[in-house]
């Protein structure tokens, strides 16, 4: 962390994680583009520097679909559900 300074930035997970600020801004907004293993390094590195943001959590995320059926009872959407 520079001198001054309380809470790490992206520059300090940058230069942790030896890349651009551009990368980690891409990684942790999750804008894609990166690499899983470059990905991978910023997110630790943003880790160690305790950064106060929410990191992305790719693996653990859960997706809701919700579907209107219009003859819920017919076999074929039997078999879906």
């Amino acid at each position: 962390m520079r001198e001054g300074r309380s809470r790490a930035g992206l520059q300090d997970v940058a230069q942790l994680a030896g890349v651009g600020v551009a990368t980690v801004d891409r990684v942790l907004n999750e804008r894609g583009n990166v690499s899983p293993t470059t990905a991978r390094r910023v997110i630790e590195a943003a880790r160690q520097l305790d950064l106060k943001r929410v990191l992305p959590r790719p693996y653990m995320r859960r997706v809701r679909i919700e579907v209107l059926l219009a003859q819920p009872d017919a076999p074929f959407v039997a078999r879906l559900i």
